[in-house]
């Protein structure tokens, strides 16, 4: 019978728990991790209407339009933006 080496039958070093650091979220880059890693939560974009894409083909859905003070969600049945106004 030939014996198998067993690695855990020699000494083992003492390692040292280390500290693990927290993120923060100035540590990642923006728009590095997409919106569909929020676990579908929906996140409203905001900025000037100029800023506000021209489709739905990109990761903003939910835009408020700070200068004219709309909200803008993009409609995939007809695949426009709907508005509303809000004050």
């Amino acid at each position: 019978m030939v014996e198998e080496s067993n690695i855990f039958k020699g000494k083992l070093e003492d390692r040292p728990v280390v500290d693990a650091r927290t993120f923060h979220s100035s540590d990642f880059l923006p728009g590095i991790i997409s919106q569909r890693n929020i676990h579908r939560g929906l996140i409203i974009f905001r900025g000037l209407i100029a800023d506000r894409p021209a489709s739905g083909d990109t990761e903003i859905q939910v835009f408020f339009a700070e200068d004219e003070s709309k909200m803008y969600i993009w409609n995939t049945a007809n695949e426009a933006w709907e508005s509303t106004t809000l004050s």
